[in-house]
């Protein structure tokens, strides 16, 4: 039983708790043999039962309190916290704002401005001007990386570059570095103060360096290639390009010229093309048009067509190189997607194709063309396969077959062809009707 039900029990009614029972059973008996009304028995027997709620009700009462007091407990323990969070927000606030003056300082230091820090500045005030430090520092750094890149890209024009020189307004040299001077073959005492003309090699005409002086004087830069001649007379061709350093006031004050060493390839570009010519010379012997082409899928590139593909099909080289289609679109309706059918398919399974189909010159005359191509062993860049192949004009070819066969067709007799292999054997045989007339 509830110790506060307990006391209660005592106090108002005088009765031990611990007798409640038998005291209750005593009042029924007595009840049941003094004739007492059936609300009073029904009052005692409903005791237990109040006493009973009554303890649950104290019962209860004490777990809410003990739930209240250790919400209490825990709310205080958080109100705690948090106003320890605070003070250390406050301390870091604080501290914030200490930084921000002294970098505030230091940057006013830094760009030499004449903005003040006042005591009493908050939190927000400093933000604000510490922003337009920053802008400010950023402008001055924007300066002062304009200042060195400028200085860099002179630096990588004197000191990186293979071939380097600078002259005055007149051409007169007044910087050469070591490649300069090897290159040319003279010292760097013979070149300072010298007229660049010293290296001219007389390959260009007048009209060359007038456009290259109008140029430089007008502050623009100027890229090229140039030949020059050494001391010993020896020509050398260098990719140049000259740049003008001009005043505040953008007039040009002096050149610099950066130059590389391009002979070698001079000379193998030289070589190439005169291997060009002779290859162009032999194709253009060949009694038929050599073209090189790259098909990929159904998409169709000439990389190559000899001069005399006028003379077969009346187009211009320029004309198929440009576009493909020019070609094809040649091909007679009845013919055309046999023919272009069977060249991609040996793009396809990389192997040699052969056939002979009917063109439509620009004119409008008709002609046939014999076309061979074979498959070169490595592909294209872009994974096309590479033919190399011709095409001739079988017309007159053919011509002449109709008439065999029209002649054989109407005499008397069985006309009959064989072909051999190389050991005697038959390999085909052709036989004409016999026609009697």
């Amino acid at each position: 039983m509830h110790k506060l039900l307990s006391r209660q029990i005592r106090r108002v009614l005088g009765t031990d708790p611990e007798v409640l029972s038998a005291v209750q059973e005593e009042l029924l008996q007595l009840s049941g043999a003094s004739g007492v009304s059936e609300s009073a028995r029904a009052l005692l027997r409903g005791l237990p039962v109040f006493f009973q709620r009554v303890n649950e009700a104290y019962e209860q009462g004490d777990r809410d309190l003990e739930l209240k007091s250790r919400s209490l407990e825990l709310s205080s323990v958080e109100l705690t916290e948090k106003n320890t969070r605070l003070r250390e927000d406050l301390a870091s606030r604080t501290r914030a704002i200490d930084s921000l003056r002294a970098s505030a300082r230091d940057l006013m230091a830094s760009i030499q401005t004449t903005q003040t820090l006042s005591v009493d500045d908050n939190l927000e005030a400093l933000s604000e001007l510490m922003r337009q430090l920053v802008r400010k520092q950023e402008e001055s750094q924007r300066e002062l990386h304009a200042a060195l890149t400028d200085l860099a890209y002179q630096k990588f024009a004197l000191d990186q570059h293979a071939i380097v020189s600078t002259t005055d307004l007149e051409g007169n040299i007044i910087y050469a570095n070591d490649k300069f001077c090897e290159i040319s073959g003279y010292s760097r005492a013979e070149l300072m103060h010298r007229n660049h003309r010293l290296v001219k090699s007389g390959i260009h005409g007048a009209d060359f360096y007038a456009d290259m002086w109008e140029m430089l004087l007008a502050g623009m830069v100027w890229h090229g290639e140039v030949c020059n001649r050494s001391k010993s007379g020896e020509l050398s061709w260098l990719d140049a390009t000259i740049v003008p350093l001009s005043d505040e006031s953008g007039k040009p004050t002096m050149f610099i010229a950066i130059r590389t060493d391009i002979t070698e390839r001079k000379r193998m570009e030289a070589a190439i093309k005169a291997g060009e010519e002779r290859i162009r010379h032999i194709t253009n012997t060949v009694p038929g048009v050599v073209f090189q082409l790259e098909i990929l899928g159904a998409e169709f590139r000439y990389t190559f067509v000899s001069d005399r593909v006028r003379e077969v099909r009346g187009l211009t080289r320029e004309s198929i190189l440009a576009d493909p289609t020019s070609s094809t679109g040649q091909v007679l309706r009845q013919d055309r997607e046999r023919v272009i059918g069977g060249m991609v398919a040996a793009a396809r399974e990389r192997r040699d194709w052969r056939d002979e189909y009917r063109i439509q010159l620009p004119s409008g005359v008709v002609r046939w063309v014999q076309s061979e191509m074979r498959p070169e062993p490595e592909l294209a860049t872009n994974g096309a396969t590479v033919f190399t192949g011709i095409w001739q004009d079988v017309t007159l070819l053919k011509d002449a077959d109709n008439r065999l066969r029209e002649v054989t067709e109407n005499i008397p007799v069985a006309v009959f062809q064989y072909c051999f292999d190389e050991q005697g054997n038959a390999k085909r045989f052709r036989k004409d009707k016999i026609s009697y007339q």
